[in-house]
């Protein structure tokens, strides 16, 4: 067996064992506007958060589109004003300070 073949060989057995190995992947995921962020962008793209509101209260809105824990709400908006797509201010109701979103 000369040198040729034995390298046409040895390229075909690697090339069979990459293809066992690998992945098959398929066509790239698309982000969408399926995430919990998305959902709060839309609703200040929607002008929601024209008046200061309680994370509660956001929570309660997104729910129809967005189905998810009160916490997820709050941390997603805590990220969001981190990355300045909101803005963090307070608020007092009864003496009671809150911390509220706005836009």
């Amino acid at each position: 067996m000369d040198q040729a073949t034995m390298l046409k060989d040895h390229e075909k057995r690697i090339a069979a064992l990459e293809a066992i190995i690998s992945k098959k992947k398929g066509p790239p995921l698309k982000a969408g506007k399926n995430s919990l962020s998305d959902a709060l962008i839309e609703l200040r793209d929607a002008r929601f958060f024209s008046t200061p509101r309680v994370a509660g209260e956001v929570f309660a809105k997104v729910q129809t589109k967005y189905p998810c824990d009160a916490g997820r709400v709050a941390v997603a908006l805590f990220r969001l004003a981190k990355a300045r797509t909101l803005r963090i201010t307070s608020k007092k109701v009864a003496d009671k300070k809150y911390k509220v979103y706005v836009w």
